[in-house]
């Protein structure tokens, strides 16, 4: 992941960010399930508070580089 965002910091848009939101989304939604198992089977469900920890350590790096980044100018950002 560091690689990804060490580029990530070099480009000039966000053109990465809707793929790395379907990422996220997808990682919640395997958490979820993953959880869900975990319950059936009795054990401590926690996979979706760690997938929400590494997701935070993700979207965080990005937010600081993306802030380091020449403005949008596309309006929906």
């Amino acid at each position: 992941m560091s690689v990804f965002l060490q580029e990530f910091w070099n480009w000039e848009s966000a053109w990465a960010m809707e793929p790395l939101y379907a990422i996220a989304y997808e990682i919640r939604v395997l958490a979820e399930r993953a959880d869900r198992e975990l319950a059936s089977h009795r054990k401590n469900p926690k996979k979706l508070n760690g997938a929400g920890s590494f997701l935070m350590k993700v979207f965080g790096a990005l937010a600081v580089s993306f802030s380091k980044s020449k403005p949008l100018s596309d309006s929906r950002f």
